[in-house]
């Protein structure tokens, strides 16, 4: 992300990722906040009081973990929950002992899309 991206007074989503999930509803994981300010290397966002958070990762700049996710818009993040359930659920179907019930068709289908474009 570069810094023309940004602008103050835009809207963006943060996601709370790392320790800050604890102890929250599933509800408030997500919230809104404004641009308050745009410098060269981070930006800093309204209700984050120190908290400033870098325009290349568009995360929260920390010494340890980031607690913080920055989202330009409300479908990144749903987006980005989707990609994690169905890769989650392909893990969950081929991850398991003894034969996996799926017909050798279906099979070289999702091997051609998976696997077939990296050779």
């Amino acid at each position: 992300m570069t810094k023309s991206n940004l602008a103050i007074g835009q809207t963006v989503w943060v996601k709370c990722i790392g320790d800050a999930v604890r102890y929250r509803d599933e509800n408030d994981l997500i919230v809104k906040a404004i641009v308050e300010k745009v410098g060269n290397k981070y930006f800093y966002l309204s209700g984050f009081c120190g908290c400033k958070f870098d325009i290349a990762k568009i995360c929260e700049v920390t010494s340890f973990a980031p607690d913080y996710q920055v989202y330009l818009s409300l479908k990144e993040t749903k987006d980005e929950e989707e990609f994690k359930e169905k890769i989650k659920a392909m893990r969950e179907f081929f991850n398991q002992y003894g034969k996996v019930d799926i017909a050798l068709e279906k099979l070289r289908q999702v091997y051609d899309i998976v696997i077939g474009g990296q050779e």
